[in-house]
């Protein structure tokens, strides 16, 4: 439910709203993206936007359904706005499709967004709201950055089936803001800003 809604969010703007280009199908992607490295055990399982423009691309774990994944779940989008906009968008949409939704926490303290030249910020929010594959909702940890000229959303989702699950994805989450917030950059082949990592780096 969540995945759906973010994606919404995003897409709704690209092309003044027409119809979205690539949907659903891989493209090459040009200009600034997210160098992140990719999740073991995912592959890329859907794309959807403008390979020079916004767009987002998810990877799941290769023997689940998309639409009604359960173990592992990352995503990153190219949105045509500021930073500051993308966040206010992002939790109107997700405060819109989640009646139980938890209060969002800002992670990332100054000091581990040294590395980045820009501006960045790092959200962690719990959609208690149960769903059939997750009895105990969502639970998503989100990197934002701002680009020379798009702001990038980089995140993990997990549904923990019990309480323990939760307990030992909360500190994961914990572990992803901080390792993304500490060494989250972006690339760009075109202007010489090589992309170490495999992600969307056709």
């Amino acid at each position: 439910m969540l995945r759906r809604l973010l994606m919404v969010s995003v897409l709704l703007s690209v092309v003044a709203q027409a119809e979205v280009p690539n949907r659903g199908q891989p493209f090459a992607v040009a200009g600034e993206r997210v160098d992140a490295p990719l999740l073991a055990g995912t592959k890329l399982a859907y794309m959807a936007g403008d390979g020079k423009g916004e767009f987002i691309a998810e990877f799941a774990d290769p023997k689940e359904d998309i639409a009604r994944w359960q173990k592992r779940f990352v995503a990153q989008q190219r949105v045509n706005d500021t930073l500051p906009n993308t966040v206010k968008r992002t939790l109107h949409s997700v405060r819109s499709a989640c009646s139980a939704l938890g209060k969002p926490e800002v992670f990332a303290p100054q000091k581990e967004m040294a590395k980045f030249k820009g501006d960045m910020l790092a959200l962690r929010f719990h959609c208690q709201q149960a769903m059939p594959n997750a009895p105990l909702g969502e639970l998503t940890a989100m990197l934002f950055l701002q680009g020379q000229q798009h702001t990038f959303k980089y995140w993990r989702s997990w549904r923990p089936q019990n309480q323990q699950q939760l307990q030992e994805e909360l500190k994961e989450s914990n572990r992803f803001c901080a390792s993304s917030a500490k060494d989250g950059e972006l690339c760009n082949p075109q202007a010489s800003r090589a992309c170490r990592n495999p992600l969307l780096s056709q």
